[in-house]
Formats: structure tokens, C-alpha cells, sequence
């Protein structure tokens, strides 16, 4: 088990603030990020500024945008980490809850890839066939 790994997840995603740019300090420079395959807007992002902007967007429609950790999960040189995208949307103010897996991928200790998924299955067969 890599707790090193699973501090490092636990840091990003349990920061105080919307400084997206500090808390994905430790993402290497070329990290790869996929969208979930469900989101309107999915793609492939790639590099450390381009997640950033991604995450920005989120904040911009949300008065509250975060995600809430239920688990992290040790995977090898994978992370998993299980939890609920939430918000308030901007004017109309309606509650947004998202079910979301991010499985990270360490190499040399650093972040190369994250990718999101909608579906906790899926996430955990992505996180046992990339081993």
C-alpha cells in the first residue's frame, strides 16, 4: 500500500478555498485528466493548467462547488477516491449532488493521469485493468 500516494490524493481533495492552482501543485506538469465519458463537455485535458481552467469552470456555476471524500482506495501506483460533487448553483439556486470516482495514476511519485467516473464499478475495473 502506498500511503504516500493516498496522503498526497487526500491533500488535493481536502484543501480549504478555491485555489485550485496550490492544491494541484504536485500533478506533473504533463498530467492527463479524462472527463467523465457522461459529462456534456467530456474530453481529454492535458497538462497541469488546462485541469485548473477545468476545475475553475466548475467553480464559476457553483456558489459551493466541492467534493466530498467518502473513501480513498489503494490501488498499486492508483488511488481511488470514492465521494459526491456538490453545489449550489449560481442564480437559481438548485442543490447539485454527483456521484464521482477519480482513479489518479502516480508515476515517480507524481499525479500523470486522473480519471473521473460517474459509476463506482467502473471506476474500480479501470483502476484493476491499467495494473
Amino acid at each position: 500500500m502506498s500511503q504516500a500516494n493516498v496522503d498526497a490524493v487526500r491533500g488535493q481533495l481536502e484543501r480549504d478555498g478555491p485555489d485550485f492552482a496550490s492544491a494541484l501543485a504536485d500533478l506533473s506538469d504533463s498530467v492527463v485528466w479524462i472527463v467523465a465519458k457522461e459529462h456534456p463537455n467530456a474530453r481529454t485535458l492535458r497538462g497541469r493548467a488546462e485541469v485548473v481552467a477545468y476545475l475553475e469552470e466548475w467553480a464559476v456555476m457553483f456558489d459551493d462547488f466541492r467534493f466530498e471524500v467518502d473513501e480513498y482506495r489503494d490501488a498499486g501506483n492508483r488511488v481511488i477516491a470514492f465521494g459526491t460533487s456538490r453545489g449550489t448553483g449560481k442564480g437559481g439556486g438548485v442543490p447539485v449532488e454527483v456521484p464521482l470516482a477519480l482513479v489518479y495514476t502516480f508515476e515517480g511519485g507524481q499525479v500523470v493521469r486522473v480519471e473521473e467516473f460517474l459509476d463506482r464499478d467502473q471506476a474500480l475495473t479501470a483502476a484493476r485493468a491499467a495494473r
